[in-house]
C-alpha cells in the first residue's frame, strides 16, 4: 500500500498594524479586543511572568472576518456584540 504524505503549509501571519488598517481601527483597539477575545482573527497571549502580549493574527481568519463584516448591517454593533439592539439608550447615561 502506498503511503500518502500530507504536507501542511504554515498559515500566513499578519501584523497588528496591517490587521488594524484592514479593519479600519486603531492598533490599540485591535489589541484590546483581541485580549478580550472579541475579534476572531487569531490569538492574544500573555505569557506567565511577562509584561507584553504576543498577537498571532492569521490571514485566513482575518479575511473570513472581513467577509462576515460586509454582511453585517452595522460593523461596530457586530464588533461590540450589539447586533439585535442598535439603540443609543446607554448614551443618555453619560455625563458631560
Amino acid at each position: 500500500m502506498a503511503e500518502e504524505k500530507i504536507i501542511l503549509e504554515k498559515p500566513e501571519r499578519v501584523t497588528t498594524k496591517q490587521a488594524a488598517l484592514e479593519l479600519n481601527m486603531g492598533i490599540d483597539t485591535l489589541q484590546f479586543m483581541m485580549q478580550q477575545k472579541r475579534l476572531p482573527i487569531g490569538y492574544a497571549i500573555k505569557r506567565e511572568g511577562k509584561k507584553r502580549w504576543a498577537y498571532f493574527i492569521y490571514r485566513g481568519l482575518l479575511d473570513s472576518f472581513k467577509l462576515e463584516l460586509e454582511g453585517a448591517s452595522d460593523k461596530f454593533a457586530f464588533l461590540y456584540g450589539q447586533r439585535e439592539n442598535n439603540s443609543l439608550e446607554h448614551v443618555s447615561s453619560w455625563k458631560e
